[in-house]
């Protein structure tokens, strides 16, 4: 039995198509992955639909100024179309330091935008950071500089640790954590066993 010509030449043509098809997706997936900057993103599913490029389930490692590692996830990672250095994220999730460090600083919130160009990530939507002494802020926007470590909340906000509990409009945050500075705070203080 012998094979149909027709047939032949419609499934190279199919075939053909399909790798067309496929090269262009590849170029495609190539450059969107190069558009994300540095290569520091990693362990991302990248995908792009026609109005902007997201990496889902983002991890980004590095050092800042002063050589502490951090990493910064996110589940959602968009690249905003006005600039290649600036991502809105959805459940940003941070950490400065090492695990064993005295000034370690862990955030959470519910959205963020991040500067890549600049190191700066500003956290809305009930931001909770966590810092080495059991001491835990909580407030609606905190605008962070991963590079220095230095922070910024923008109250109400309030700052517990184990022995007292602050609440404030706004609080400056040095990169060392030595110094914090707060406008309009109260400060209550819990004696031994009470809180």
């Amino acid at each position: 039995m012998a094979s149909d010509p027709t047939h032949h030449s419609r499934r190279v043509r199919r075939l053909r198509q399909v790798m067309f098809v496929s090269a262009l997706a590849l170029l495609a997936l190539i450059l969107l992955w190069s558009s994300f900057g540095s290569g520091a993103w990693f362990g991302a599913r990248v995908t792009s639909g026609p109005a902007q490029a997201e990496m889902i389930d983002a991890v980004m490692r590095g050092k800042n100024q002063q050589g502490k590692p951090y990493v910064l996830r996110a589940q959602v990672l968009r690249q905003r179309l006005e600039t290649t250095s600036i991502y809105d994220m959805q459940a940003p999730d941070i950490e400065l330091g090492t695990r064993r460090a005295k000034d370690r600083i862990q955030a959470q919130a519910q959205s963020g935008v991040y500067d890549q160009q600049t190191g700066n990530i500003v956290l809305s939507g009930e931001v909770e950071l966590r810092q080495t002494g059991d001491r835990i802020i909580r407030a609606p926007e905190v605008d962070f500089n991963m590079q220095s470590g230095d922070f910024i909340v923008q109250g109400p906000l309030q700052m517990r640790s184990p022995a007292r509990l602050i609440s404030a409009d706004l609080l400056t945050s040095t990169g060392n954590n030595k110094t914090h500075e707060f406008t309009n705070g109260v400060i209550t203080l819990f004696a031994k066993g009470q809180k």
